[in-house]
């Protein structure tokens, strides 16, 4: 900024040469007071009446991001918006002191703090004198501050409001906790107070607790004679040691009431000598009472105990108790005649080597886990579990039959087990007896049942065999006609569509009957539908040819004696049969058939028969699969055949067929191969079928049948038989 004075001189004085300050008393000179103008951090500006700057210093020129030049004689209309203009100070003359906001070079809006005057020069030219001074930081400062402020006057007032609620819980909770609340403190000239009492004190002595807070003998006086040394003295020792002090004595309430009370509090030293206990006391009257109670309760169970166990000695029965920790708490007479070997200490010992106690097999050791009394003491029922005994009393062994409860108090409270045990080893022998008659009986009927069910099955697979070779017979001359046929209609049709196509090359315009037929009939449709029609017609003829053989190979009446056969393909034959049963309906998706066949060579068997076997076992896994389905079992399907040879004694070749059905249980696992045995409804299976296949395998071809199945998770069937009859 460069000062212009108007008007002003400056003279120096002739007779001082060497001074080279200014003379303050005539204004400086232009330069210093610029120097001074422009050091200053302040935005300093004057404006004529015409609202253009005359004068700026170096702050203002970098704030507004232009040069002197650039600014001087320019109106601050020109930078900012009307309503700031100074029109009003020019009119009223009188100075002005305001808080504004004005935007730098960069966009940035600032706050200033801007003083403004008005004066005059010698001529009487009006000027406008300003002072703007930047409180943005300060104006940040201010408003941070501001909000600390109040943050931490909410936080003292959550503070206040915490400790009144927490002081308002403590007190609710000594005043509803039984019994009484206390904080006592003696101090070190022998003064004794009770700082905090609860309201407990009014329902146990019948004293008020601003009472006792300002008289704390009141409190003492309340103890019975015959306690009150032994109280002093656990108070005493208390002091001395800093141990807690526990106290069982009596009171008198002003009411003449003995009660019982229990004490107990912790000792805390203060620093100023002081000991301070903060404690509890209860009222025990009931518990008293209760222990006198309790006492003649127990001499009367005493004689009951003793009636108990006469009853006990003079039992046929044995009779074992444990309590939910496995300790035996009784074992009578009777029982030790039954086990022979002594009252066990504890049912944590191997009692199947102890006692010789065995599972019906009267083999394997009876399962501890199994034990009755065992399950008793878990809670568990247990009704006429059976074991075999051996022991040096009884070499060749007595049966037993265990029944057990567990046993609860008169609060349904779990407190152990009780077992009972009965010698039935002359029951056991009879039904031995009549079981081996039953056994031969049933050996018997189930050899008529098989015998019958065979010829059934022989005279159904002729009547089978003679049915198909009729059915094959018949359907096998018109489908070979049908089917030949197809391959010429196959190339008419090509001819026509084509010739068809040449008309509509060269006459695309016939005349309009023809166009109505064209649209009548979709012509276009027609010309890409007929092919694929005819395609299908022929698929639908070869899969007639391929079913019937099938049949044919699958009933083998030529092959009706053993002879070396390869078996996948009678496998493949059987699924081509089922083929309609593997494809997706509207019950469930397609069952996937996975074949991991092994290089096999041509294996001696009764084909038909195999056949058969394969034909019942793949139907079923059909079933299984349908029935998990049905079941909500959600999973995708399949059926895994898989071949291979095994070598043992002499060579094997094993069929394995599995399903990731419903599985099987275990109890119709036991029966699986029975004659007319089925887990099917009534009318949905004879139950002969994997009678008769077992029967094929195991009887007709020396081999072997076996099923693995597990719940949930699916069911397999392994064929094993010799490569080679002998």
């Amino acid at each position: 900024m460069q000062i212009q004075p108007s008007g002003i001189e400056r003279y120096p004085d002739p007779n001082d040469t060497e001074s080279t300050e200014p003379d303050f008393r005539q204004g400086g000179s232009p330069e210093f007071l610029n120097s001074i103008i422009n050091k200053m951090t302040d935005l300093i500006f004057v404006k004529d009446r015409q609202h253009r700057w005359v004068l700026l210093n170096d702050a203002f020129c970098n704030f507004m991001g232009c040069t002197q030049a650039e600014l001087i004689g320019k109106s601050d209309q020109d930078f900012f918006p009307n309503e700031e203009a100074d029109e009003l100070l020019f009119i009223t003359g009188i100075d002005n002191e305001d808080q504004e906001f004005f935007p730098d070079a960069q966009g940035k809006t600032h706050i200033f703090s801007i003083r403004k005057s008005l004066f005059q020069d010698q001529v009487g030219n009006q000027f406008l004198f300003g002072v703007m001074q930047d409180v943005t930081c300060a104006k940040q400062v201010e408003a941070e501050l501001r909000k600390t402020n109040e943050r931490l006057l909410i936080s003292v007032r959550e503070s206040t409001q915490a400790l009144l609620e927490s002081e308002a819980r403590l007190q609710r909770l000594t005043d509803n906790v039984p019994g009484l609340i206390y904080q006592f403190r003696l101090d070190a000239d022998g003064t004794m107070s009770f700082p905090f009492i609860s309201s407990g004190c009014r329902d146990i002595m019948n004293l008020e607790p601003e009472e006792v807070q300002q008289n704390s003998a009141l409190i003492f006086a309340t103890v019975h004679p015959d306690d009150a040394e032994a109280v002093q003295s656990a108070i005493a020792y208390s002091a001395q040691t800093l141990q807690i002090w526990k106290s069982e004595s009596r009171i008198i309430t002003a009411d003449g009431q003995i009660k019982w009370v229990k004490a107990i509090s912790r000792p805390t030293s203060q620093p100023d000598g002081s000991i301070v206990w903060d404690g509890c006391l209860i009222d025990i009257s009931d518990q008293q009472a209760a222990q006198r109670d309790r006492q003649r309760i127990e001499e009367e169970l005493q004689k009951q105990t003793n009636i108990l166990q006469l009853i006990l000695d003079s039992m046929s029965d044995g009779v074992i108790v444990a309590d939910k920790q496995g300790r035996v708490l009784v074992f009578n007479p009777a029982a030790e005649r039954i086990f022979s070997n002594g009252e066990p200490d504890s049912l944590k010992a191997e009692l199947s080597q102890d006692y010789g106690i065995f599972l019906p097999d009267m083999k394997t050791p009876f399962p501890k886990a199994q034990m009755p009394l065992l399950q008793a003491i878990q809670g568990k029922n247990v009704d006429n579990i059976e074991m075999f005994i051996r022991h040096r009393q009884s070499p060749d062994g007595i049966w037993v039959s265990i029944s057990g409860r567990p046993i609860t108090d008169v609060d349904d409270i779990f407190k152990g087990g009780v077992i009972v045990c009965r010698d039935v080893t002359e029951r056991k022998q009879a039904e031995a007896q009549l079981k081996q008659q039953k056994e031969k009986l049933e050996a018997t009927l189930i050899e008529l049942q098989r015998t019958q069910a065979q010829m059934l099955q022989n005279e159904k697979m002729s009547s089978l065999g003679q049915l198909v070779a009729g059915v094959a017979h018949e359907i096998n001359n018109p489908v070979n006609f049908i089917h030949a046929n197809l391959t010429y209609a196959d190339q008419y049709t090509q001819d026509i569509l084509e010739l068809l196509h040449l008309y509509q090359v060269h006459y695309p315009n016939p005349i309009s009957e023809i166009q109505a037929v064209v649209q009548a009939i979709e012509l276009d449709f027609l010309q890409e539908d007929l092919p694929k029609l005819v395609s299908s017609m022929k698929v639908g003829t070869q899969r007639i040819s391929d079913i019937v053989l099938s049949l044919r190979n699958f009933s083998r009446l030529d092959e009706a004696e053993r002879k070396a056969v390869n078996l996948h393909e009678g496998i493949d034959k059987t699924l081509m049969i089922l083929q309609h049963r593997l494809k997706k309906n509207s019950h469930r998706p397609e069952i996937k058939v996975i074949k991991e066949y092994s290089n096999l060579p041509a294996v001696e068997c009764y084909a038909g028969q195999l056949n058969q076997v394969f034909m019942n076992i793949i139907a079923n896994a059909i079933d299984a699969l349908e029935e998990a389905v049905a079941g909500g079992k959600k999973f995708t399907p399949w059926i895994k055949i898989r071949t291979q040879v095994v070598e043992q004694n002499q060579n094997y070749v094993v069929i394995s067929i599995a399903d990731n059905g419903a599985g099987i249980p275990d109890a119709a696992k036991q029966r699986l191969f029975d004659p007319f045995f089925t887990t099917k409804p009534v009318g949905k299976g004879t139950g002969m079928g994997l009678s008769i296949s077992y029967q094929i395998v195991t009887e007709k071809h020396g081999g072997s049948l076996n099923c693995v199945s597990e719940l949930g998770q699916g069911t397999e069937f392994a064929i094993a038989i010799p490569l080679v009859q002998k």
